[in-house]
């Protein structure tokens, strides 16, 4: 039974987790050591993600990622900079934990096997890859690039798409993936994509 149906990172270094929908918040952990990026979890609950970037005499270097595969009760790391040293900026999980991605300053990185082991993709390493989006079932995916395009992942093949606009920073999907919205600071610019079914 999942003990936690939401997670929330801040910018002050905390995680906090709600039980009830988010009507009331539990802090769970967090030091300013940390700068927390961004969380997923699988529909049940069972599997939870927490990404974060490490300081290093006062400096950001590195990602690590936190993984829960028992609602929360306990964590494991991954520590991407023990790979490469770059930061890590979002991450996206399938509705069943199984398909998750991380995508970072200069590389992405996907996971097929709720987070056991990780291939690296580093097309496009010299832009800054800022959100991904992910379809319930993981066969769908969205990566945005500090330029002006995305990258579509579609049943296990990743495709560059131009989408003729300000470098996006925020992606979202319908569970089905059809429908995507894309979001560019600062002065928010938005646009939509649809998909092919």
């Amino acid at each position: 039974f999942p003990s936690h149906d939401i997670i929330m990172t801040t910018q002050d270094e905390l995680v906090f987790t709600s039980s009830d929908f988010g009507v009331t918040w539990s802090w769970q952990f967090g030091d300013t050591r940390r700068a927390w990026k961004g969380s997923a979890i699988s529909s049940n609950g069972q599997i939870q993600i927490v990404i974060h970037n490490r300081r290093i005499n006062n400096q950001w270097s590195g990602g690590i990622l936190y993984r829960s595969l028992d609602y929360g009760t306990s964590w494991n790391t991954l520590d991407f900079g023990n790979v490469f040293e770059e930061g890590i900026n979002g991450v996206a999980i399938s509705s069943d934990g199984t398909v998750i991605t991380v995508v970072g300053d200069s590389n992405f990185y996907q996971s097929l096997d709720s987070g056991v082991t990780w291939t690296r993709d580093t097309r496009e390493s010299q832009f800054v890859k800022t959100a991904v989006a992910m379809s319930s079932d993981g066969s769908k995916q969205t990566i945005t690039l500090k330029n002006p395009a995305i990258y579509s992942y579609n049943n296990a093949s990743w495709n560059n798409v131009d989408t003729n606009a300000p470098a996006n920073h925020y992606i979202a999907m319908t569970s089905d993936g059809r429908v995507q919205l894309l979001g560019s600071p600062p002065s928010p610019e938005f646009g939509t994509i649809v998909t092919g079914k």
